[in-house]
């Protein structure tokens, strides 16, 4: 746009109304404007970015001033609007601007502010709707001509899928199969100590014992932890052929007794009761000296009630649990000393049937036979003819094959078993007639690893032989 009277009359007449500009007096006369030129016109203001609005006071005067294309400014109320692309006269400034910085490409001699509010043009644009007036759309920002480009904020982010909360009575179910593993274990353990017992003499016998003890079970991430106490009595016999000093013998017996189960989190507390009862058998090639084998055979069913101390009665469980193994051997005696190294090997096998929570949940386990791998040494010493001391050393390697738990929505939970412990057992008895003798053996274990058991178990009663 070129200079000419008509626009000079008009920024003249804009001097006195305030609006944008900070000077609110004119440089110049009415009467230099015919003396305009590039040397007495004031600098501009610094630049200005990006969107902006200053409420002015009312102007009596719309001044709209046109380029060749028709675009102008527009008095809003108390606000001027207009577009980044207006290059064109602010009616308002105190003078014209030098020719030589001019805003953008524009051969105008007149600078301006840019507003980015109330855009109204008349034409059809690729811009921003004005929400003010939606039939009109505000130009988009070129950030190549130094334009402030405002861009919308971030969505919000996708909120995590719901997670299910595990059930409080979740832990005891993963740790129930490790407890019945090392409760079968224990009672074969048991009376396997009690028929080896009885094979040191060459009778029939037959014998009581009542047994105590404690497990311990410690999940990889603590989440699942429980303990467990039970106590119980012990029945069986010994029986060997006719043949004097025959090594084979065959011992059975029976067990019954009752556990009882706690697992603590911040859920709450859950107890599971079970009574117990099973069968055991021992076949043996014991001579009092070489090589010895034995075969042990077991075989328990669980029944209980799971509560918990705010749900009350949660489940009745039951389950039955078995094994089988070799162990051989060979024995050294020498005057009251004994010693034998031994290794076993064994598998055992757990069921636990499906149920139904009082809520309606099923829960069904899947569990794998697990194969176990034993090597130690036992040794005897009997230092009068009526009492009788030993020790015993193991270590145990299961396979830790992977067994997993479906409860309610929860699907393949998997349970834990550890892979390594160690056995330490020892026992005392004491012949009280030459048919009664009393004896005593306690036994811990240790896990070497986690996820495990620790238990210990003391085993007290009396023999009688005939």
């Amino acid at each position: 746009m070129k200079l000419t009277p008509l626009t000079l009359v008009i920024s003249t007449f804009c001097y006195s109304l305030p609006a944008f500009a900070d000077e609110r007096y004119p440089a110049f006369s009415t009467s230099q404007n015919n003396n305009v030129n590039a040397a007495n016109i004031p600098h501009p203001p610094e630049a200005f970015h990006g969107p902006s609005t200053q409420e002015i006071p009312e102007l009596p005067l719309m001044a709209q001033v046109s380029r060749q294309t028709g675009e102008g400014i527009k008095q809003l109320g108390k606000m001027i609007a207009r577009g980044s692309w207006f290059d064109e006269i602010n009616p308002a400034t105190s003078g014209l601007v030098r020719s030589s910085v001019l805003a953008g490409n524009n051969s105008h001699h007149l600078w301006y502010y840019r507003l980015q509010t109330m855009v109204l043009t008349g034409e059809k644009d690729e811009g921003l709707p004005n929400i003010n007036n939606p039939g009109v759309v505000a130009p988009i920002p070129d950030p190549g001509k130094g334009e402030a480009v405002i861009l919308p904020p971030p969505p919000p982010p996708e909120p995590e899928p719901p997670q299910l909360a595990p059930a409080p009575q979740i832990p005891t179910y993963l740790a129930l199969p490790n407890m019945l593993y090392a409760l079968n274990d224990t009672m074969q353990t048991r009376f396997h100590f009690a028929a080896r017992q009885m094979s040191l003499d060459d009778h029939h016998n037959l014998f009581v014992y009542g047994y105590s003890g404690g497990e311990r079970y410690r999940s990889a991430q603590g989440d699942s932890d429980a303990t467990s106490r039970y106590q119980g009595w012990m029945l069986g016999a010994r029986w060997t052929p006719e043949a004097e000093q025959s090594p084979l013998a065959f011992s059975a017996g029976v067990h019954k007794g009752v556990m009882t189960m706690l697992s603590d989190t911040p859920a709450g507390r859950s107890q599971l009761r079970m009574q117990t009862q099973g069968i055991n058998a021992l076949i043996g090639i014991q001579p009092p000296e070489g090589w010895q084998l034995k075969i042990p055979l077991g075989l328990t069913h669980y029944r209980g009630t799971l509560r918990h101390e705010t749900q009350g009665e949660v489940a009745r469980i039951s389950a039955v649990s078995g094994n089988i193994g070799a162990e051989a051997g060979w024995r050294w005696q020498q005057d009251a000393h004994s010693l034998m190294p031994l290794a076993a090997a064994g598998v055992q096998w757990l069921h636990i049937a499906d149920f139904t929570e009082q809520q309606d949940a099923q829960v069904d386990y899947q569990l794998a036979p697990q194969f176990s791998l034993a090597g130690g040494v036992k040794y005897d010493y009997q230092p009068l003819s009526s009492v009788k001391l030993g020790l015993e050393a193991r270590y145990v390697w299961h396979s830790g094959r992977q067994n997993t738990l479906d409860a309610g929505d929860m699907r393949g939970l998997p349970i834990e078993r550890a892979r390594h412990s160690a056995q330490l057992g020892g026992y005392v008895s004491w012949q009280l007639h030459e048919n009664v003798e009393i004896g005593t053996q306690l036994q811990v274990q240790q896990r070497l690893d986690r996820p495990g058991v620790s238990d210990w178990n003391v085993l007290s009663g009396v023999k009688v032989a005939f």
